[in-house]
C-alpha cells in the first residue's frame, strides 16, 4: 500500500504540482489543493487522508502522499542546489 503512495507522490513532483511557499509550507496545486506544513517535531496537510490517518498523540500512523512529495521536492531540490522562490536550498 505505501508504495502506491510513493508513486503518487512522485507523480505530483514529475508533473510539477507541488510549490514551495516558504521555508517549511508546501501546496499541491491542482484539481484539490493542499497545504503541508512542517515544524520541528511534525508535518501535516489539509488532505482527508492526513486528517484521518495521520497524526495521532505526535506518533505518526500515515503519511499521505502530498508529505512525501514535499519530502522528495525538497530533497532533489537540495541534491540539485537550487534555491527556492524564497531563496533557500
Amino acid at each position: 500500500m505505501c508504495h502506491k503512495k510513493i508513486e503518487r507522490a512522485m507523480e505530483l513532483v514529475k508533473n510539477g504540482k507541488i510549490k514551495k511557499v516558504s521555508q517549511s509550507v508546501y501546496e499541491i496545486l491542482g484539481e484539490e489543493e493542499h497545504t503541508i506544513k512542517f515544524s520541528d517535531e511534525q508535518a501535516s496537510c489539509t488532505c482527508t487522508d492526513f486528517v484521518i490517518h495521520g497524526l495521532e498523540e505526535k506518533r505518526i500512523r500515515s503519511v499521505c502522499k502530498h508529505i512525501m512529495a514535499a519530502i522528495i521536492f525538497e530533497t532533489l531540490m537540495r541534491i540539485n542546489g537550487v534555491k527556492s522562490e524564497k531563496g533557500e536550498t
